[in-house]
This record gives structure tokens, sequence and C-alpha cells, in this order.
């Protein structure tokens, strides 16, 4: 019984400290201008290293050291998975109708150079070309979304 209590005390102990960190990566990522070197850059894996480090003086088993490692390095290993390829998110930037005059007066070349090497298929010069059609025409900047750019592009 003692040593269950003394379990449920260390993960609490464990989570009180690695879930504001999780918080913190969920909202930079919830950003509307986020990009890919922007999530990369995140403190979380660093915060998470050091406190494994903190951890691993302060416990008194092996067992739960092992356990707060692991844990650890299971969010690292899935931050760093799922986040890995993230420049379709950044791609997504050059099609946001709220930002075409902005993109217009300043043409978003990292977020184009970012769309190529997610998608190095397209044509970079005609999609620059076609995007600053975009960004020029006043009917495009009313655009709210997807749907209401392409509804605009079937009319």
């Amino acid at each position: 019984m003692l040593q269950e209590r003394q379990d449920f005390k260390f993960f609490l102990e464990l989570f009180h400290h690695i879930v504001p960190h999780v918080d913190l990566l969920y909202a930079e990522l919830q950003e509307k201008n986020i990009n890919s070197s922007k999530i990369l850059s995140i403190p979380l894996v660093s915060k998470a290293v050091t406190l494994c480090q903190q951890r691993r003086r302060v416990l008194n088993s092996e067992y739960h050291q092992g356990v707060a490692e692991e844990a650890c390095n299971t969010i690292l290993v899935h931050t760093w998975e799922r986040f890995s390829f993230t420049d379709h998110l950044v791609c997504a930037t050059v099609l946001q109708g709220d930002r075409f005059e902005k993109h217009h007066r300043s043409f978003p070349e990292d977020a184009l150079q970012n769309t190529l090497k997610a998608y190095p298929m397209v044509n970079g010069s005609k999609l620059k070309t076609d995007l600053g059609l975009i960004y020029s025409k006043d009917e495009f900047r009313a655009c709210c979304g997807a749907v209401d750019l392409f509804q605009l592009f079937m009319r």
C-alpha cells in the first residue's frame, strides 16, 4: 500500500511538470501564423530534457527514474514524429484570403519555397505568377476561406 502511494505521488508530480509544457505546445500550434521553423523551435523538447535530468537527480528508485525517462522520451518521439513534416501547413498560408493584400505588397517567398519543397511536382514559376495574380485582384481578397476561393474559381 505504501509503495502504491509513493508511485501515485511520483506520477502526479511527474505529470504536474510535463503537462504545462504540453499545454504550451498545444497553444503554439493553434496560432494562425505558425510556420514550420516555429514548430520545430517550440521549447517543449528542451524543457522535457531538462525535466528528465532534474527528475534523475531527485528520484530515489531506479524504477521511477526509468519511468520518468520513458515518459519524457515517448513525448519527445511523438512530438518529433508528428511535426517533422510541417511544410504542408505553411503551404496553406499562400491561399488564406485575409493575407492576400499583405502578400500583394510583399510576396511570401518563404511560403512559396516551402510549398515547392513539400510538392516538388508543382511548377514554381507558374505558381508564383498565378499567386501574384490572385493577390492583386480585389475579388479574391474577399474570399474567407478555401471554399470561397474554390467557388470563385468555379465561376
